[in-house]
């Protein structure tokens, strides 16, 4: 028997000593990887050829990623659109890159985004490089964005996805009511475009939400006809009789090239033959690739960090509004406004733009944000950039800046709040047998209970504060573009626009991407191109940091990983859950909407 023990003894601590041996050499090569990475630098070579692969999900800023990282999630990380235009830009003047080898997989960006990395890719041909595009089947994305290329291929047996944009809403109320939900809703009494509500408390779509999305999406779909229209030299009817025929999504790529959506019919190895003629090598491991990772990297060593250069400070604001510290795809507000505190006080920060890319959310939130940025107006210009969307909330911490810049496809506006308080008083009682007793010493109490319905006094309380947001939305955007409230309220009561729509009706100032507002940030206060660097605030957690959340992180391992083809289920339910969790008044977009 104590033989027995001993050798229990001995595996077990074996086991323990084998366990802390491994998680060493675990840790030891995370911090080698680090290292390597931090010292690693990427020599461009000459006769190089920038390869952008789009494959991923594009974001304003990709959170800070590792060699080690991609090991366990297969470099399936997110695309930064800061990251992508500051190569396309460097690449044009960068005499060892030669030209651009666009090569799309299955990408996840919305217009707005497709729409700035065309425009870039459009100022790249001036320099007279070649850009050409490959894939095995195009995306409508990913078409819209490779249709500008010099020469555009297609695999043989691929199709092209050109078919129009939808949107699709989904509607919770006949779920809610099965389990005896009454989701009672408050919005401002004139708020009917401010609809993000209608899902709990609709079947479908009301006629003045059927209408703004209409509108909405007709706009975004003009834009890209006319870019892919002004490229391919195809006619806006034809484009839209194709469209509506799905001749190119239906039919392999000869009817691509029938049709002249694309140059030519190539599997990859003829791709890359007519890669190495045009680099003038005889084979393909001749030709210098030059990733968007690497090149990234090239970009940061070249650029000027000397803290005495005059800077521009760019916030990027990514995500649902919410108060505390948030994350990098959240608009935490003591995140963002503490960035915009940085960029106030540094004094070789000239000027500051902010990066809104936004649905909305908690209007106390965005509050706290619009005052920030209303003191550091007072000491610098603030300029407002508005990525896919900078919707209700986006819009208030956008509308007091100096000037605003939008993409034509920019979802924006959205000018309303509501409030929406779940009684789950039925779901309690019918379904889960649980019944609910309370005392309280003054008669409201316990206001805003989830067990019992709000009185007809609680009701028109809440209404009023309601009310009274809404005026203070108005007099915010009436201050900041030099209107009135009740020009204001023409065009709020909760409506979305296209940028396009936004500028005509005074929402924002100019039709342009992130590189543009830099650029008239740098006008603003008199600094030459090339003259100032740029400054990425927040600043991001650093790599130990980011791999302890990319490792145990909620959507890339779980949502990917462990659901596969269900994910965009779990996707569904998160936006579901995130809607349950709102506290107070919401300046949110109207609604989550899918384009397709």
């Amino acid at each position: 028997m104590k033989e027995f023990f001993k050798n229990v003894f001995s595996s077990v601590l074996g086991v323990l000593v084998g366990g802390a041996l491994l998680i060493f050499l675990i840790a030891f090569s995370i911090i080698g990887s680090l290292a390597k990475e931090s010292i690693e630098e990427v020599e461009v070579k000459e006769n190089s050829l920038l390869h952008i692969k789009i494959n991923k999900a594009i974001v304003d800023r990709a959170p800070k990623h590792s060699d080690f990282v991609d090991v366990f999630q297969g470099d399936n990380g997110k695309l930064g659109l800061h990251d992508v235009l500051r190569c396309i830009h460097n690449a044009a003047l960068d005499p060892r890159i030669k030209g651009i080898f666009l090569d799309f997989g299955s990408i996840s960006a919305r217009a707005a985004t497709g729409y700035e990395i065309r425009q870039a890719l459009e100022a790249f041909k001036a320099s007279g490089k070649f850009m050409v595009a490959y894939s095995e089947n195009y995306t409508q994305g990913a078409y819209y964005i490779a249709s500008v290329a010099d020469e555009v291929y297609i695999y043989p047996q691929g199709f092209v996805e050109f078919k129009g944009i939808g949107g699709e809403v989904m509607f919770y109320k006949e779920m809610l009511s099965k389990w005896g939900v009454d989701m009672q809703v408050i919005r401002g009494k004139n708020n009917k475009f401010k609809s993000a509500v209608e899902p709990f408390m609709l079947d479908s779509m009301s006629p003045s939400s059927r209408k703004q999305i209409m509108s909405l999406l007709n706009s975004m779909w003009g834009d890209m006809v006319a870019g892919v229209s002004a490229s391919r030299g195809i006619s806006e009817e034809q484009l839209n009789r194709v469209a509506d025929s799905m001749f190119v999504f239906l039919k392999d790529g000869q009817a691509a090239l029938d049709l002249n959506f694309v140059d030519g019919l190539k599997c990859r190895s003829e791709m890359i033959a007519m890669l190495c003629d045009k680099l003038g090598v005889d084979t393909d491991d001749q030709i210098n690739y030059m990733t968007l990772k690497n090149y990234v990297k090239v970009s940061d060593i070249e650029m000027d960090e000397d803290p005495e250069t005059p800077g521009i400070g760019v916030v990027f604001a990514q995500g649902e509004i919410e108060s505390g510290k948030g994350e990098e795809f959240t608009i935490g507000s003591d995140r963002i406004a503490g960035a915009l505190r940085v960029a106030r006080k540094d004094p070789a920060i000239k000027a500051i733009v902010l990066r809104v890319n936004s649905p909305g959310g908690d209007f106390l939130a965005s509050d706290v944000i619009r005052k920030e940025v209303e003191l550091c107006k007072v000491e610098k210009p603030v300029i407002v950039s508005m990525g896919d969307l900078a919707a209700s909330g986006g819009y208030y911490i956008s509308a007091v800046a100096d000037k605003i810049y939008a993409n034509r496809t920019t979802i924006t506006g959205s000018i309303g709040v509501y409030s929406m308080i779940p009684n789950l008083e039925s779901t309690l009682e019918d379904h889960l047998r649980l019944n609910i007793d309370r005392v309280k010493t003054n008669a409201h109490s316990d206001l805003i209970s989830i067990s019992r319905p709000l009185t007809q006094k609680e009701h028109d309380v809440i209404q009023e504060k309601i009310e009274k947001v809404y005026h203070t939305f108005l007099q915010t955007v009436a201050d900041g573009r030099g209107m009135t409230p009740e020009a204001v309220n023409e065009i709020g009561q909760g409506r979305v626009w296209s940028g396009t729509d936004a500028k005509r009706i005074g929402l924002v100032d100019e039709l342009g991407g992130l590189n543009a507002a830099i650029a008239g940030a740098a006008q603003m206060v008199n600094l030459p191109e090339g003259g100032y660097r740029i400054v990425s605030l927040p600043e991001q957690k650093n790599k130990l940091q980011e791999i302890l959340e990319e490792i145990t992180g909620e959507d890339d391992l779980i949502s990917k990983k462990m659901l596969g083809e269900y994910a965009v289920y779990y996707n569904e339910y998160k936006e579901f859950r995130s809607l349950l969790k709102m506290k107070g008044i919401q300046a949110r977009m109207p609604y989550v909407i899918k384009f397709r």
